[in-house]
């Protein structure tokens, strides 16, 4: 239905396009939307009041389109200025609302916010074509019109689309959710937010690192701790070497049973921690210690607590840690060792 101007019309009516009643509900939702948003969001108040500001200037401009129509004989003018100013009104309702939804309805049940970006993008395009159809313009035309303009949109736009195409693919997958601790090459964290266009992980180091979705889809990610039907654990290993005179199954029966009688915070007890003997080394026996942490962000603490409580099993039972030698033999000429001196001695740095 085309927009008709009538000096009979009350005022109100002559103000907006579209009923006044519908604007009043429409403003009272909204106004219920923000300021629950506001509330929950403490994190994200400019992105409410930037919904609150487009509802206000599409009312502005509604009404200086009136203004122009019935006041100042530019009907064509006013028109249009009248058309935006509903585009923006219900862009900014749109966009309240639908953060409203998903933040009150929708995240509680864990689902990510890259589906409420899709899902407010997909109501901005439904909204403006449904007033492009209401404004008289055939939309069908127009999108068959506007095929070359898509192409080269889509082709400038290649990045863009990239990352929301690995966002929903990273979403349909399940590969990770939000509150996951992932590593991704240089980069270890907990996922605090997937969106369309990037996914931000949050570090030990107190910094947040945004990684555009279509590097995630290239890289690859581990996910700490997530194995099937297990609990969240992370098997962390702490290396150490004595020497070769120290029988093996001591040592190892002596660090396991220090651990596992330490009870040192977040050290699973199920499985226990195990010791290995790894490897013979030049000079020394190789061992690691394996125990599972429960705590991912106590990483470095937990190992470290691990390594003193080690280091004082191994020195109450007279294990010392190995000390780095090397063997060199000294020959001369003839291939027999030098007058006055041993031809073979260890060296000890």
């Amino acid at each position: 239905m085309r927009l008709r101007y009538d000096p009979g019309m009350p005022d109100l009516d002559l103000l907006f396009p579209v009923p006044v009643s519908e604007l009043t509900s429409a403003l009272l939702v909204g106004g219920v939307c923000a300021a629950l948003l506001l509330r929950a969001r403490r994190g994200e108040q400019h992105v409410v009041r930037l919904s609150v500001l487009m509802v206000v200037a599409g009312l502005l401009v509604m009404m200086g389109g009136a203004v122009l129509s019935t006041h100042l004989a530019a009907p064509l003018l006013g028109t249009g200025l009248r058309e935006v100013g509903v585009l923006l009104f219900g862009v900014g309702i749109l966009r309240v609302i639908g953060q409203t939804l998903f933040q009150f309805v929708l995240v509680p049940f864990g689902m990510p916010r890259i589906v409420e970006d899709i899902a407010v993008i997909g109501g901005y395009l439904a909204w403006s074509l449904a007033r492009l159809y209401h404004a008289g313009i055939p939309v069908s035309q127009l999108l068959t019109t506007s095929a070359v303009v898509t192409a080269v949109l889509a082709f400038s736009l290649q990045d863009t689309l990239g990352n929301l195409l690995g966002g929903l693919a990273l979403e349909l997958d399940d590969a990770f959710s939000l509150g996951d601790w992932i590593k991704v090459d240089d980069v270890a964290g907990r996922i605090v937010e997937i969106r369309w266009r990037s996914t931000s992980v949050e570090t030990r180091n107190g910094e947040t690192v945004v990684i555009p979705n279509s590097v995630l889809i290239r890289s690859r990610i581990f996910v700490v701790g997530k194995r099937t039907d297990q609990p969240l654990q992370w098997r962390r290993w702490i290396w150490f070497h004595v020497d070769f005179e120290q029988d093996p199954a001591v040592v190892i029966r002596v660090t396991e049973q220090a651990i596992r009688n330490a009870g040192i915070p977040f050290v699973s007890t199920d499985p226990a921690a195990t010791c290995l003997f790894m490897d013979f080394d030049q000079s020394s026996a190789r061992f690691a210690l394996r125990y599972w942490l429960q705590r991912f962000d106590l990483d470095d603490t937990t190992d470290s607590l691990v390594r003193c409580q080690l280091f004082e099993a191994l020195r109450a039972a007279g294990i010392s840690p190995a000390v780095p030698r090397q063997r060199v033999a000294l020959e001369g000429e003839s291939g027999s060792g030098r007058a006055g001196q041993d031809p073979a001695a260890d060296i000890t740095p």
